[in-house]
C-alpha cells in the first residue's frame, strides 16, 4: 500500500487501460487544469443527443482516495457533513469537507467498499486539497490515506436507456427508482465492478467504479450495447453540457471555499442534521434552523451569447451575482448559465 505522505504525481485521471479503450473508440483528448481528459469522441453535440435521447457511455473524470482502517468510520464521521456510519457496503453518499466557518473545501462522494474501507472520489481539481485535509485531521486515528491514481477508474452510463444497456451488456438490472448512491454489483470479465445510481447529468444515470482494467473492459462492452440502442460513447464536453442544463453544481465552478452549502444547493444532497458533530456543523445548522442563505444557485435562460465564467449578473443596474458555468444548450436551442445570486 502506498504511503499516505507520497506526493500526488498523476497528470491524468483515467488509467492506461481505460485510456487505451477510449482511444480505440476514437477519443479526442485535451489538457485541462494540467490533466489529460477525454474531451469527446468526435462530435460533442451528437454525444449530448445520445445522453438525452438514448444512452451515452464514457469515462467520468474523477480522482479517488481510499481511507481504510479500524478508525476509518470514526475519523470520517467527525470530519464530513453526511452520515458515514449509515453508508452500507457497496453504496455511497455525497458529503462535504468544510472550514470551521462552513465554507466548502471539497465535496467528495464517499463509497463504502468494505466494512472498514471507503473510497472518496472528487473532481480532479479537488484531489490535493482533499488529501491534504484528510491527512491534517487524521492525527492518531488508525486509518491509512491512499490516492488510487490511475489504478482506479470511473465510468458514466447515462440516458433514458441506461438501465437497459446494463442488462444487455452484463445481465444486471439496477432497481427502478433507486436513490442516488444505491449500489449494485456488475460482473465484468471474471471480476466485479461497483455500480451506483447517479444523477451526474440530470437524466437517469449510473456510474461504474473499480480497477482500471475492468473499467476499460466495461467501456468497450457497454459502448457496443449502447450503439445497438442508438447511443454511443460520450466525453467530458457532452457531460458538462448536460450537467449545466440540469443545474448540477461542480467543484471549481459553483463550489469552492467562497460558498456555504446552502448557497450552492448542496444541503439536501450532502448534509445530515442528525449525525452529530463535524467540522463546520454549527454555522450550517444555525443557517438551516434559524435563518436563510442570502445567496443561492440559480439557472438562467439567456438571449445573448454564452457569457464567460465570472461575468456579472445585473438586475436594474445593480450587480446581483456572478456566472459560474454557461453553455449553449442543444436541448433548449439557446444559451443557459448557472450563477450564484
Amino acid at each position: 500500500m502506498a504511503s499516505d505522505t507520497a506526493p500526488v504525481q498523476s497528470l491524468t485521471v483515467s488509467g492506461p487501460a481505460l485510456r487505451a479503450a477510449a482511444d480505440a473508440l476514437g477519443a479526442v483528448v485535451d489538457v485541462r487544469d494540467g490533466r489529460t481528459v477525454v474531451a469527446c469522441f468526435g462530435d460533442p453535440l451528437a454525444e449530448h443527443a445520445a445522453l438525452r435521447g438514448s444512452v451515452g457511455v464514457g469515462p467520468r473524470e474523477r480522482a479517488s482516495i481510499r481511507v481504510e482502517g479500524r478508525d476509518a468510520d470514526r475519523f470520517l464521521q467527525g470530519l464530513v457533513s453526511n452520515d458515514v456510519a449509515a453508508i452500507e457496503v457497496g453504496s455511497a453518499r455525497h458529503a462535504l469537507l468544510l472550514t470551521p466557518k462552513a465554507r466548502v473545501i471539497a465535496d467528495p462522494r464517499i463509497v463504502r467498499v468494505a466494512p472498514d474501507a471507503h473510497v472518496l472520489d472528487v473532481e480532479p481539481a479537488a484531489e490535493e486539497v482533499l488529501r491534504a485535509t484528510l491527512t491534517r485531521y487524521r492525527l492518531a486515528a488508525k486509518a491509512t490515506i491512499e490516492p488510487l491514481g490511475e489504478g482506479w477508474g470511473v465510468l458514466a452510463v447515462g440516458g433514458p436507456s441506461a438501465g437497459l444497456v446494463l442488462v444487455d451488456a452484463f445481465g444486471v438490472l439496477p432497481r427502478v427508482g433507486a436513490a442516488e448512491g444505491e449500489g449494485f454489483e456488475v460482473p465484468v470479465d471474471g471480476g466485479v465492478l461497483l455500480g451506483l445510481a447517479s444523477g451526474f447529468c440530470g437524466e437517469k444515470g449510473f456510474e461504474l467504479l473499480g480497477p482500471d482494467a475492468l473499467v476499460a473492459t466495461a467501456l468497450s462492452v457497454l459502448v457496443a450495447a449502447a450503439r445497438a440502442r442508438g447511443g454511443g460513447p460520450v466525453g467530458a464536453d457532452a457531460l458538462e453540457i448536460a450537467r449545466i442544463e440540469a443545474g448540477v453544481p461542480r467543484y471549481g465552478a459553483e463550489v469552492d471555499e467562497q460558498v456555504m452549502p446552502a448557497e450552492a444547493g448542496l444541503v439536501e444532497r450532502a448534509v445530515s442534521f442528525t449525525k452529530g458533530c463535524y467540522v463546520g456543523q454549527e454555522p450550517v445548522a444555525r443557517l438551516h434552523y434559524r435563518g436563510h442563505a442570502n445567496r443561492g444557485l440559480r439557472a438562467l435562460l439567456l438571449d445573448a451569447q454564452v457569457p464567460p465564467a465570472g461575468a456579472a449578473v445585473v438586475l436594474e443596474e445593480r450587480e446581483v451575482g456572478r456566472v459560474t458555468s454557461a453553455t449553449d444548450s442543444p436541448s433548449l436551442g439557446r444559451p443557459v448559465a448557472l450563477a450564484i445570486m
